[in-house]
């Protein structure tokens, strides 16, 4: 089978969010780059995951000139709230433009960002498959993939930004003496809700708020209070986060990312 050489300064493992977007900062500092995907476009584009930016992540794309990312399909009825016995709790967030988050669903920001990079010159190949890493702690790593026609791939470089996630093939290339590991648990897998709603709602996740969502509901902040005492002290939890000053604002702060 013939191999093809290249050469290029980055090579990038994942076209998803992260692996998107180093490759257009790379792109408009004039570095060159290669992002390799082992999906198919429309596979990439179409797979659901998270549906909210922070405000951190905005700021991020709009000091980098990237505002368009941020654009298209935006979700028509966007509201949320809490409510006891039919009373809506109040929560009182910044009024600042350049702090709020976005509903944006992953597959609309991926779509976005691919096409700016690919608008703009980038290098991006759908269908890597059999991704090789070599040498990842020399001067030129070396990138093997075979391409959707059969071909083997060889591509030199400096660096080698592996945006494949944890049970990718970059973090398995990595020799264990020289991985670096960090992780928490959160306690949960997934946070699940049932509700009598209007058609067209977002349930919006966010880990933080998630876990401190779960403990206070699921277990009073006490796993040994049960029955109706460990639902009263969740009530009154819950209503402390939005009657007192200091919590209310925490509470905004956190959903707005700022925090």
């Amino acid at each position: 089978m013939v191999e093809t050489g290249e050469d290029t300064a980055v090579v990038i493992v994942g076209a998803g969010v992260a692996g998107l977007t180093l490759g257009n900062f790379l792109l408009r500092n004039g570095i060159g780059c290669v992002v390799l995907e082992k999906h198919s476009r429309e596979y990439v584009e179409r797979r659901q995951r998270a549906g909210t930016i922070d405000s951190c992540g905005v700021r991020m794309f709009r000091e980098w000139g990237l505002d368009e990312v941020l654009e298209g399909d935006p979700i028509s009825q966007a509201e949320g709230g809490f409510w006891i016995d039919g009373e809506e709790l109040p929560i009182e967030f910044e009024e600042n433009d350049d702090n709020a988050s976005l509903f944006c669903p992953q597959q609309v920001l991926v779509r976005n960002l691919t096409d700016v990079f690919r608008r703009d010159g980038g290098d991006l190949r759908f269908e890597a498959a059999d991704v090789r890493l070599e040498d990842v702690g020399g001067e030129r790593p070396l990138v093997r993939y075979r391409d959707a026609a059969g071909s083997t791939k060889v591509v030199s470089c400096d660096f080698v930004a592996g945006c494949d996630g944890d049970r990718g093939v970059s973090r398995a290339a990595i020799p264990a003496g020289a991985l670096t590991r960090h992780s928490h648990e959160y306690g949960y897998a997934w946070l699940s809700v049932l509700a009598e709603v209007p058609a067209h709602p977002h349930i919006w996740n966010y880990q933080a708020f998630a876990t401190w969502i779960t403990e206070t509901m699921h277990n009073a902040g006490d796993a040994s209070y049960e029955g109706e005492f460990r639902k009263q002290i969740a009530r009154a939890e819950l209503e402390r986060q939005f009657t007192s000053p200091s919590a209310n604002r925490l509470f905004g702060e956190l959903a707005a990312g700022e925090n």
